[in-house]
């Protein structure tokens, strides 16, 4: 358990490790990773949360063209849209 631990630099939980220990011949239970993944000390890294710049700073990515002026002098002059809940691979 932990040499597959030091292999995947930590990033592997109980249900992880049991799937690599089934790979490996091992016969073991969920419970009894669990548990000795406790004994031996084996803590999975999560991932860091996600934090949105402070309102004072400007994006890096896209330029703020409307400058919070948000009453156009005609219809459709400006639209926007909202895509932070699809996860990709830069963040």
């Amino acid at each position: 358990m932990k040499s597959i631990h030091n292999e995947m630099d930590g990033i592997y939980g109980k249900r992880r490790m049991l799937v690599e220990l089934i790979k490996k011949g091992v016969k073991l239970g969920l419970d009894k990773v669990r548990r000795l993944m406790k004994t031996l000390g084996l803590v999975a890294k999560r991932p860091k949360q996600h934090v949105y710049p402070s309102g004072d700073k400007s994006s890096i990515l896209a330029p703020n063209h409307l400058n919070r002026q948000f009453n156009p002098a005609t219809i459709n002059r400006y639209w926007t849209g909202d895509i932070t809940y699809i996860r990709t691979r830069q963040g």
